[in-house]
């Protein structure tokens, strides 16, 4: 069930499980217990839409490398989180990620990818995705439909792309029809409190922008607010020590990575051009993928680099109408998206024709594939993992935002392997388009400088990811391989911020994987927990039906 805290009578809500953040983690867990004899509530700070007063408390400031849009426009505050304003790219972290890697300190997780493997299997589902196969060789490409690689360098690799994957749309109902689940809406975390050894969090409490005040008491919780947000919430909650909760070694907030995107050059293409075709957005059966460049677990370890990937876009990948017609509508939905509502207007009614084919594929339920012309030239797009390093982090601001609490500060760094990575991507790139006779590499101006400064059009996921760190020891990182918060007996937390490491990666499809372990964690310790007492769910208060 919804309800709205604006519209709650009760200063004290109960449960056994509460869930701060209704992303894609903390719909995962809730939806794992749906149904079941726990008592769960899902805090969320927004509404159902975007609403600029809420998201004005994810501003902040920004220090050391320049973030390319204000804090505010890169993290969503209603139901349904990020994934209500991305393109469902999804990819698993590969084996290498997971290891300790010695040329990169602090690498390394507590888990292995045979660990995750089966919870990835579950996290395709939620996503209505048909096949979790990432290796081209077995989806059902063409023969020769993709390049020939001779060089053990690089490798292909796939994007995968399920249905359209807003949790908001999809899960919406399953949560509404559950009583046993509380999603409240409105609900500001403002701190957790603990008892007096500081092991226990025995409240949550929460407020609307309108001044209403309640808490939630529960058995355990879980913090899934996102890798800004979360570290945020355990500094500003006050602590025996003083230092914030799970702080205890200065962790909380370090180790903030990023995956830098960026151009690395183009190519400018000679003879036959229609393999670039099979670079973009493939339907293949009920599959809609999208291949890539890597760099190959050999050369990384040889050459000590992170690991990267590099995408094939033509220049004019998003100069079509239906396209121009798609952030016209984002642009009036999304008070913060910023573009070229003109020039997009203009575009949108030049070619009619492939207006017609996208609304066409959009009423079929298909993913949109624009027809192109074979181009002249590519652009190679990379997406570089972030070593990951204690310098890069987050901190409280001296500003405070509208409840009265204080604005996170970002001091965004790199550490340098990052550009030699990209430095030796391009090149091979560079060298494997020279031996095929398929066009000249021109590579960034950037690459070949011996500068350390990061060019213009440097950007991000934007991801948000190792703010609070997962290790089984507790000088190294914020919470165990369960998640748990180091020094706590009954606080999880759930998201990207407990990455060790990045891989290249997008990170949801691994979120939403370690939140189905965690919630099987969970269920297994709230089973046990002899104090739980099952009544029914108190619904006073106003309920909000899904439509």
């Amino acid at each position: 069930m919804f309800q709205d805290l604006q519209q709650l009578d009760q200063t004290t809500i109960e449960a056994d499980l509460c869930i701060i953040g209704s992303g894609p983690a903390g719909i995962s867990i809730a939806l794992a217990f749906a149904g079941k004899p726990i008592r769960v509530c899902l805090l969320e700070s927004g509404g159902f839409d975007l609403e600029k007063r809420t998201q004005s408390l994810c501003k902040g400031e920004v220090a050391g490398l320049p973030y390319w849009r204000p804090l505010e426009e890169v993290r969503y505050r209603y139901f349904g989180g990020s994934t209500s304003n991305w393109g469902a790219w999804l990819a698993p972290l590969n084996e290498i990620d997971f290891h300790a890697r010695e040329w990169i300190p602090s690498s390394g997780w507590p888990l292995s990818f045979a660990d995750l493997e089966p919870y990835y299997a579950r996290a395709h589902l939620l996503f209505r995705a048909t096949d979790s196969t990432y290796d081209p060789d077995n989806v059902g490409f063409e023969p020769d439909a993709l390049l020939k690689i001779s060089n053990e360098g690089l490798v292909h690799r796939l994007w995968n792309f399920g249905a359209p994957a807003r949790f908001a749309g999809l899960y919406r109902r399953p949560l509404a029809c559950a009583d046993n689940v509380r999603v409240i809406l409105h609900a500001n975390v403002t701190e957790l409190q603990t008892d007096a050894a500081g092991q226990i969090i025995t409240c949550v409490n929460v407020a609307t922008l309108d001044g209403k005040r309640s808490n939630v008491r529960a058995t355990l919780f879980v913090l899934a607010a996102g890798g800004l947000e979360v570290p945020r919430i355990l500094l500003l909650s006050h602590t025996p020590d003083g230092v914030g909760i799970g702080n205890r070694h200065d962790l909380v907030g370090r180790f903030f990575m990023e995956h830098p995107h960026v151009n690395i050059g183009k190519v400018v293409l000679t003879g036959d051009r229609r393999w670039v075709k099979n670079y973009q957005l493939r339907r293949i059966g009920r599959r809609v993928v999208r291949p890539h460049l890597c760099l190959s677990e050999q050369k990384q370890r040889e050459l000590q680099l992170v690991n990267c990937s590099c995408s094939l876009d033509p220049p004019c990948e998003e100069n079509t109408s239906y396209a121009a017609l798609r952030r016209l509508k984002k642009a009036i939905m999304d008070p913060f998206e910023n573009g070229n509502i003109l020039r997009d207007l203009a575009l949108a009614v030049a070619n009619p024709l492939d207006v017609a084919y996208g609304l066409y594929s959009k009423v079929v339920g298909s993913r949109y594939i624009p027809r192109r012309r074979a181009p002249r030239e590519i652009l190679l797009r990379a997406r570089v993992e972030q070593t990951p390093i204690p310098e890069s982090r987050l901190t409280l601001s001296e500003k405070r935002d509208e409840l009265g609490l204080n604005l996170i500060r970002l001091d965004w760094r790199m550490a340098g392997i990052e550009r030699d990575t990209m430095r030796v991507m391009g090149q091979l790139i560079a060298d494997e388009f020279e031996t095929l006779g398929l066009g000249e590499v021109h590579l960034a101006t950037w690459l070949r400088s011996n500068e350390p400064e990061w060019p213009d059009d440097l950007w991000g996921g934007p991801h948000h990811m190792g703010t609070t760190r997962m290790n089984d020891d507790p000088t190294r990182g914020v919470v165990d391989r369960n998640s748990r918060v180091h020094g706590l007996k009954n606080l999880f937390i759930a998201g990207s911020s407990v990455f060790p490491t990045a891989g290249y990666a997008n990170p949801t499809l691994t979120i939403v994987a370690l939140a189905v372990r965690l919630a099987n964690h969970l269920e297994v310790l709230l089973t046990h927990t002899s104090s739980l007492s099952h009544v029914p769910v108190d619904t006073a208060g106003t309920r909000i039906r899904a439509s």
